[in-house]
């Protein structure tokens, strides 16, 4: 898999699957009048991805019937970049509990 928006940039970075769903609805297969087996599942799945340099895209799609050409196509939405060169980064430490220091990183947006 490839970053869609990294493709369009002529970036390239690795990419990372998050959470994927899918509906759960029962679609009977069946044989034609030739023999042939037909799977028309209608369920559908979406994956939430990104990749190494800040993109999220979602990738969904539903199975195709191995014996026509029944199915959806593969279909790809950019999300929101997650990191941008215009958004301010502010570090430093941050005095937590019984003066314990921890190091943060805070992204302001607007």
């Amino acid at each position: 898999m490839i970053c869609p928006k990294c493709k369009e940039l002529g970036l390239k970075s690795n990419v990372y699957p998050g959470y994927s769903t899918t509906t759960a609805a029962y679609y009977s297969p069946y044989y034609d009048e030739n023999g042939k087996y037909h799977s028309h599942d209608g369920n559908s799945r979406m994956s939430t991805n990104s990749c190494s340099l800040g993109h999220r895209f979602n990738v969904s799609a539903a199975k195709s019937c191995p014996n026509c050409d029944w199915g959806y196509p593969e279909e790809v939405a950019i999300l929101e970049d997650l990191i941008t060169n215009s958004i301010p980064v502010v570090s430093g430490d941050l005095t937590v509990g019984n003066g314990g220091n921890t190091n943060f990183a805070l992204i302001v947006k607007g």
